[in-house]
């Protein structure tokens, strides 16, 4: 029998104190909960977690029990998600340099062709 795998959950919720954050650890516990009653293997090793906000960051810490190993979440500046990639300001600034990276490179060869065409 192959193995299920679950990917790309996400789970969101503002976090002002501990006890929401206690919160978000007593939701993660019960999702790792279904996941193990339907047979479902969660991979701790790519979980991660991302602050979102303005001002500074609650530090917080969220976990996944196995057996009798506890597994601590990478906490990260930014994640990419379908292609895009969230910093923890959501200024979205390393998208907007790759587009325009991107269109710099297509001026360019918009110009190598120019020119071949002109030379010929």
């Amino acid at each position: 029998m192959g193995r299920n795998i679950l990917t790309m959950s996400k789970y969101i919720k503002t976090i002002t104190s501990q006890e929401d954050e206690a919160t978000l650890q007593k939701v993660i516990d019960v999702i790792k909960e279904w996941c193990d009653k339907s047979l479902l293997k969660l991979t701790v090793s790519t979980c991660k977690v991302v602050s979102y906000c303005t001002k500074d960051t609650i530090n917080t810490s969220y976990h996944i029990t196995e057996g009798n190993a506890m597994y601590n979440w990478d906490k990260v500046e930014s994640i990419t998600d379908l292609g895009v990639n969230f910093d923890k300001k959501l200024s979205f600034t390393e998208r907007v340099q790759q587009k325009i990276n991107k269109a710099y490179s297509m001026v360019v060869i918009i110009c190598i062709i120019e020119l071949l065409y002109y030379c010929i």
